[in-house]
């Protein structure tokens, strides 16, 4: 039965967007696709001093009524016609299709009026107050619900789904949104319709919705907005690694945009395990909606920044995704005697080139009001959504206040191999549906069943051969790399998870891994994006992001890396290479980089250390060198 319950639930809401309204009369049977008009629709004050009401407003069919009526009438309506309850914009200022915009915390004061001002100001109804909002999960039926939707055809006509939509009035819910969150519509249960001008905007929209239970019971509430829709802007940013004493190039671009538009970028510095402020500073967009930022030069360090937006005429107040930069200290010849140095103590060279071994994972924790302040997390964009933007799943599981992250904690292994694969289990789930697979990461709860990652050889869902994860730092320590065998197991299927996908394809919003690495400490941050293909998920887009310390180990031994399900154990996985051993079979199955170990100079390393005055004078400046890099890093 719960098998059953969390299917119907995935289908009919966790599934986000992908509904069919049931064949009920008045209904066209036809599908909402993912996607609409994404940001906030503003709601006009409601005028209607005379018969002829304009606005927004809210009224109450009898049950065993029609759309003609018989009303109920509010005797605290303020209006001429008191069948009209005036609606006025909330804090928020009206419906948004990026966030929901829930109920406070408590719902109700002591004398039963609703709380909740976000969508509208709480509206009197005989003598109490009546207040809307959108939950993840509806407090009426207690189920997961999808944002709402509303989308715009070629010709301006409005359609989508308000399923969200719920109303807290006298210490009682009552769900207002078309469809219901099992998917029906009851009574008089319209679909949503209106009318849109892209030009300037504008928009009107109205959908009825039939109480089941309670005191209203068949009664029909009758929803109609109208305002200014502004979208929710894209803004793609990034930051440029660096070196003490240059300047940081930071550069993106807003859509939509006018000329001129100020752009802020608050730029933080890792600390002490956290992120902690630096400094904002401004841009101006050009006529294409680009930006460009010539940051000051910085101490070394690790840093994130990102960029933010106002509201303006044309769009809704925004900000991007954080991206990590790196300003290290000391230029390419610290680099390359730190290379030298390895080779000289016979380590393996990987200064630049691929990164094999572990890459252990610092668990996640939420920051103290939202989010994530440092660590792995994972993130579900909706379809039709912008990784960077949103709108994001919420997941009721989290353990953080915004429930749109879920962090992550490493698994048996401590984190992702790029040694050797990590695959599932056998078998790769419980009774319940739970994924098992743990060497990765500990299997993380999600809507009520846990989901669990690993690589393996042959991909459990497209069922094609994959490539062991490669990780490539360059010589400034950018990452980049393939995680085309990630996958996660989770209410028994199976979802591939890497970027790009088996295949070679990058569909949707999927991009490739990217980082950064500080080859002196370790520390990695890196990050990827994968849209899911096919299942109750299809298109929904997944956002991993891995943090923590890197720790040398074998390159993939030969074979491994292509079409073998199996894995050698943890201690294979994190366990250091020996110096000098043999890695003739290390090559990658796609020729993207063969295996560095031994020496790194051809014919050994006896001529190098004549050529620079012998084996001691070049050992001894190179220590000394490697010392003062250290302790101007831990200074800064």
């Amino acid at each position: 039965m719960r098998r059953q319950r969390l299917s119907l639930a995935l289908t009919v809401t966790v599934g986000m967007i992908m509904w069919l309204p049931a064949a009920t009369a008045g209904s066209s049977g036809s599908a909402v696709q993912a996607g609409g008009l994404l940001g906030l629709f503003g709601i006009d004050e409601t005028e209607c001093s005379t018969p002829v009401v304009t606005g927004s407003y809210f009224r109450m069919i009898q049950p065993g009524g029609t759309e003609a009526g018989p009303y109920v009438t509010n005797t605290d309506s303020t209006c001429a016609d008191k069948t009209y309850t005036p609606l006025l914009p909330g804090s928020q200022g009206g419906l948004s299709t990026v966030t929901y915009q829930g109920d406070p915390d408590p719902a109700f004061d002591a004398l039963g009026n609703g709380l909740a001002n976000k969508i509208h100001e709480p509206a009197s109804f005989f003598g109490v107050d009546f207040a809307c909002s959108t939950n993840a999960i509806d407090p009426q039926a207690e189920q997961d619900v999808p944002l709402p939707v509303i989308e715009s055809d070629a010709n301006g006509n409005l359609s989508g789904q308000t399923t969200a939509f719920s109303c807290a009035y006298n210490q009682q819910y009552f769900n207002q949104g078309s469809p219901k969150p099992d998917g029906e519509m009851p009574g008089l249960t319209t679909e949503l319709s209106g009318t849109y001008v892209a030009a300037t905007g504008t928009y009107s929209l109205e959908w009825r919705s039939t109480i089941v239970g309670g005191p209203f019971n068949n009664f029909t509430g009758v929803w109609h907005l109208e305002g200014i829709f502004k979208s929710t802007p894209k803004i793609n940013f990034k930051a440029a690694n660096a070196t003490t004493g240059e300047s940081i190039s930071m550069s993106g671009n807003v859509t939509p945009s006018s000329a001129g538009e100020e752009v802020k970028i608050q730029t933080q510095r890792k600390k002490n395990g956290g992120y902690r402020k630096v400094d904002i500073r401004s841009a101006s967009t050009d006529a294409t909606g680009a930006f460009k930022l010539d940051h000051p030069s910085l101490p070394a360090g690790r840093y994130r920044a990102r960029a933010k937006v106002a509201e303006t005429s044309s769009h809704s107040s925004a900000k991007s995704a954080w991206d990590s930069f790196r300003v290290s200290s000391g230029g390419s010849r610290v680099a390359i005697s730190d290379g030298l140095f390895k080779t000289i103590l016979g380590r393996d060279a990987q200064q630049e080139g691929a990164l094999y071994g572990l890459f252990g994972i610092t668990a996640g924790r939420c920051g103290q009001a939202k989010g994530i302040e440092s660590g792995s997390y994972f993130q579900m964009t909706q379809p039709g959504g912008d990784p960077a933007t949103g709108p994001y799943v919420e997941n009721g599981d989290s353990p953080c206040d915004d429930k749109t992250v879920t962090p992550l904690e490493p698994g048996t292994d401590g984190g992702l191999s790029t040694s050797a694969y990590q695959p599932n289990p056998d078998p790769a789930f419980d009774g319940g549906g739970n994924g098992l697979a743990k060497a990765i990461v500990d299997p993380v709860r999600f809507f009520g069943v846990d989901f669990g990652c690993s690589t393996n050889g042959t991909d459990p869902q497209t069922k094609d051969q994959t490539t062991i994860p490669e990780i490539v730092a360059d010589a400034a320590g950018k990452l980049s790399g393939d995680t085309n065998a990630y996958s996660c197991a989770w209410n028994g299927q199976h979802f591939n998870q890497g970027a790009p996908k088996p295949d070679g394809s990058k569909p949707g919003s999927t991009s490739v891994l990217t980082g950064t690495y500080d080859s002196a400490t370790g520390a990695y941050e890196i990050e990827w994006r994968s849209q899911i293909e096919g299942g109750p998920f299809d298109k929904f887009t997944g956002t991993w992001h891995l943090e923590g310390t890197f720790t040398e180990g074998s390159a993939p031994s030969g074979g491994s890396s292509s079409g073998s399900s199996g894995a050698p154990s943890s201690g294979e996985i994190s366990g250091s290479s020996a110096p000098g051993s043999s890695t003739s079979g290390g090559d990658k199955v796609k020729g993207k980089s063969l295996a560095f170990t031994g020496s790194a100079i051809p014919g050994g390393l006896g001529p190098i250390l004549i050529m620079l005055g012998g084996t001691g004078i070049v050992a001894e400046r190179l220590v000394r060198r490697r010392k003062r890099v250290i302790q101007q890093e831990l200074l800064w």
